[in-house]
């Protein structure tokens, strides 16, 4: 059974696979041991996802009002609050959990984007609301704020299971940040960098786990088209998908399930991975069908602070830790299944 928990105060006998942790406590030079560099996974050398800022950088820095914010995403707004920290005040029009496909703003984020100085967005077709919700939030004599598509490489707008795509969108809002309040350059700029740093061990560690997956089991099918990213970094294939597109919000047809399962009986797929906002009950059908795994997984959100994946650290950390126990497991034998193909 795969274990869906991550504890990260349970350190691993081998430091090159020992998990991150994550909260939002700024780390300075001197809360931070030199001898733990190179030692542990840099969520932990930094306390856990937090950014190494010297004192002097923000003590020295005038008094400014705080750039007014919005994010569409929980996962944009992550990356958003780590980069403008104290000098910007954050909303974040996503809730925990939610499904980015199917959100329809209120009045009330229509006012939030209203007040905003800047937008940020993952884009890509990710926002489809995000047009209506800019008109709606215009005022007399008053043009909505910009917005800044954060984007990537690729034309899955789920472009965030790369770490790469990431490390972009930090340069992209440290830069955008820097031109609204050039005083705080040297700040957003340095957050930044240390945010690249700890992307390129997270990146590492996720080649060493995935690593330890056998050649001929790494495959997946994932529950729609949201994980070509990731496919494409460390090189698992994706086999298939319940929903054959990058929406969560349309139907398979009775083919493409069929089709999908003799996919997954041909190429020995060892499990389905299924987003936890997702209805479980066509990709419920089609495991039971084929006898493999259905694997909860984080896709379009991160949690709440409870859950382990409050942060985007901790939500790379917690789906490469599913991904990885889950296409470990044994492939189940489907050899009834071909008997039953065959008319044996």
């Amino acid at each position: 059974m795969i274990n869906d928990t991550h504890h990260p105060s349970k350190t691993s006998a081998d430091p090159e696979r020992q998990p991150f942790a994550g909260n939002r406590e700024v780390a300075t030079p001197d809360r931070v041991p030199r001898s733990w560099r190179g030692n542990l996974p840099v969520a932990l050398l930094l306390l856990a996802g937090a950014l190494i800022l010297p004192h002097s950088a923000a003590a020295d820095e005038t008094e400014a009002q705080p750039i007014k914010v919005v994010a569409t995403t929980t996962i944009v707004g992550d990356v958003v609050s780590l980069i403008g920290g104290e000098q910007i005040n954050l909303e974040t029009l996503l809730t925990p959990d939610a499904d980015p496909h199917g959100f329809r703003p209120t009045p009330r984020d229509a006012m939030k984007v209203a007040d905003a100085d800047i937008v940020f967005a993952n884009g890509l077709g990710l926002e489809d609301f995000l047009d209506d919700l800019l008109k709606r939030s215009r005022r007399r004599n008053q043009e909505p704020p910009p917005v800044v598509e954060l984007g990537g490489k690729g034309r899955d707008p789920h472009v965030w299971t790369d770490p790469y795509n990431v490390m972009a969108w930090a340069d992209k809002i440290a830069s955008t940040l820097a031109g609204m309040s050039p005083d705080h350059a040297d700040t957003f700029n340095a957050r930044a960098r240390e945010y690249r740093s700890q992307l390129e061990e997270l990146d590492g560690w996720i080649r060493r786990e995935i690593n330890g997956i056998p050649q001929d089991r790494r495959r997946m099918v994932t529950d729609h088209n949201c994980f070509e990213p990731f496919s494409e970094r460390y090189n698992i294939p994706v086999a298939g998908m319940i929903i054959p597109g990058f929406h969560t919000l349309s139907e398979p047809s009775a083919a493409e399930l069929a089709q999908l399962t003799r996919t997954i009986r041909e190429q020995q797929v060892p499990a389905i991975f299924i987003g936890e906002h997702m209805n479980p009950d066509i990709a419920e059908q089609v495991a039971a069908e084929t006898g493999i795994n259905l694997v909860p997984i984080h896709t379009g959100s991160l949690t709440g602070p409870d859950g382990d994946a409050a942060s985007y650290l901790n939500y790379m950390i917690a789906n490469t830790t599913r991904i990885v126990e889950a296409l470990k497991q044994p492939i189940p034998s489907n050899e009834s299944e071909k008997d039953h193909d065959t008319g044996e």
